[in-house]
């Protein structure tokens, strides 16, 4: 800024001086040369990534220019007849590319790469690994009004964005798929309801300490006997799930095997002997 005390004329003086003096900016050229290898790259970005596309960048040091806007428009094609991403074979676009460039500003962290590296493990794992609320998060976040309703909720409620996130995955996942939600997460609904009311609560511990058995124990037996009474067929799955689960982790070779195909799908453990069991169960019930 100028100083204060400077009068209009010499303020004036400065400026034109100012504007006399010569700067130094870059001046990039692209060379060629045709012994250099141009790989072929997919990128997938919000609109910074024009910045780069428009200065010519991909189509000098790329063999191609895909770029996929909000990895749902496909461009160049798009500049000419609308193209969007559901309309191409994800497998073979990916395969034909050396590398895969995804650019996201700060403002859209929250969905980083608009489910694509969903979409491409998806694409690599078996059918049977799939995580619900994590689906149902990515659901909730991917979609801006709602995600806000959420945070609003969060700060209305004292929770964290992250608990709040959960607590309407779960809800969602429960209203949508009671039978699934139920054979993997059943036996907790229960205890958590069961140990949530004061009342239940504190007949549960009165009759803990009249057995003198652990609160623990008593409440995991009340949650049985109402996830039996209110869904019998449901509970009846959850505990041959839970078997094949004991028998897995049970038979150090066949546990071994499960952890080895966890790391190999970059996939919980747990989450991996569970998708096991289930499919053993699943088995039996096709022999039958």
């Amino acid at each position: 800024p100028l100083r204060t005390d400077y009068d209009g004329g010499k303020a004036l003086n400065l400026l034109i001086n100012i504007s006399k003096e010569k700067f130094a900016y870059p001046y990039y050229v692209f060379g060629h040369d045709s012994s250099r290898y141009k790989p072929k790259v997919l990128v997938i970005g919000d609109s910074f990534y024009w910045n780069i596309f428009n200065a010519g960048i991909p189509n000098n040091l790329f063999a191609n220019e895909a770029f996929w806007y909000y990895n749902r428009k496909v461009y160049p094609e798009f500049y000419t007849h609308p193209k969007y991403t559901n309309e191409l074979n994800l497998k073979e676009e990916v395969e034909q590319k050396d590398l895969i460039f995804i650019m996201v500003t700060e403002r859209f962290l929250n969905i980083f790469d608009w489910k694509l590296i969903d979409q491409l493990y998806s694409l690599y794992t078996p059918e049977y690994i799939k995580e619900p609320l994590y689906d149902k998060i990515n659901d909730i976040v991917s979609a801006p009004e709602w995600f806000g309703n959420v945070l609003k909720k969060a700060l209305a409620r004292g929770l964290t964005p992250g608990q709040a996130l959960f607590v309407d995955a779960t809800y969602m996942y429960r209203s949508e798929n009671t039978y699934d939600y139920m054979i993997r997460y059943g036996l907790g609904l229960f205890e958590k309801q069961l140990s949530g009311s004061r009342i239940t609560r504190r007949r549960l511990t009165e009759k803990a300490q009249k057995e003198n058995r652990p609160f623990d124990e008593v409440l995991t037996e009340e949650a049985r006997y109402m996830f039996f009474k209110q869904h019998p067929d449901m509970y009846r799955q959850y505990q041959r799930i839970k078997e094949k689960e004991l028998f897995i982790s049970n038979d150090a070779a066949l546990h071994d095997s499960v952890i080895m195909l966890a790391e190999k799908y970059y996939c919980k453990p747990a989450h991996m002997i569970f998708y096991q069991a289930r499919l053993m169960v699943e088995e039996e019930d096709a022999l039958k």
